[in-house]
């Protein structure tokens, strides 16, 4: 039918219209990182209707040939599955954490969940990881602000439904961006529809 994200961003463009909004991205974070851009209350899909794919963003002029296969860099780096990937990376690779015996040693039953837990908990290589993760999402945010200049920002996806997820994730990132944008920063929040917002654009196309 349309693209995930873009079909989020329809369902929240009926809020928008209510509160009077015009211009506004909604980002996506799950298995994936993508945005769906609304200006003047339209959806925004470009040329080649790859307007949003910020999951193939590439921070850091030492990334820059970096090779996109099945994931673009940033979804590589900030998705709610690169969280867990990067976990798995990490332990295998000798780092002490909390998360080993959280999950009894089976390093497949760590997720993203899970991680937050122990990061909430005190445990440091879980809060380096998220640490990392807000980066990589803070610096993508700033740039859809500067070029966009939009009224409000509305994270989705499973993002939102992590434990602690606004301590963890969504004040850091304001915390970011009001120290780095050079005037007011746009309204930052997740959505209230939470995972079930692709489903009702679908449903609204």
């Amino acid at each position: 039918i349309e693209n995930d994200v873009n079909v989020s961003a329809i369902t929240e463009n009926i809020f928008f219209k209510r509160n009077g909004i015009k211009n506004a991205v909604v980002l996506e974070i799950s298995r994936g990182v993508g945005s769906g851009i609304i200006i003047n209350n339209q959806l925004f899909k470009g040329r080649h209707g790859t307007s949003g794919e910020i999951g193939n963003l590439i921070i850091g002029r030492e990334n820059l040939r970096f090779k996109i296969k099945n994931k673009g860099f940033l979804e590589k780096y900030s998705s709610a599955e690169s969280l867990k990937k990067q976990a798995i990376k990490g332990i295998n690779k000798g780092k002490k954490t909390k998360l080993v015996d959280i999950a009894n040693s089976d390093l497949g039953l760590i997720d993203s969940e899970i991680i937050c837990n122990a990061a909430n908990d005190g445990d440091r290589f879980s809060k380096e990881l998220i640490s990392k993760m807000v980066d990589f999402l803070s610096i993508a945010i700033l740039d859809l602000i500067l070029i966009v200049d939009p009224e409000i920002i509305i994270l989705g996806g499973d993002i939102c439904i992590l434990p602690f997820a606004d301590k963890l994730f969504l004040n850091p990132i304001i915390k970011n961006i009001d120290y780095s944008l050079p005037f007011k920063t746009p309204v930052i929040k997740f959505s209230e529809l939470g995972t079930d917002a692709g489903s009702i654009g679908a449903s609204l196309m």
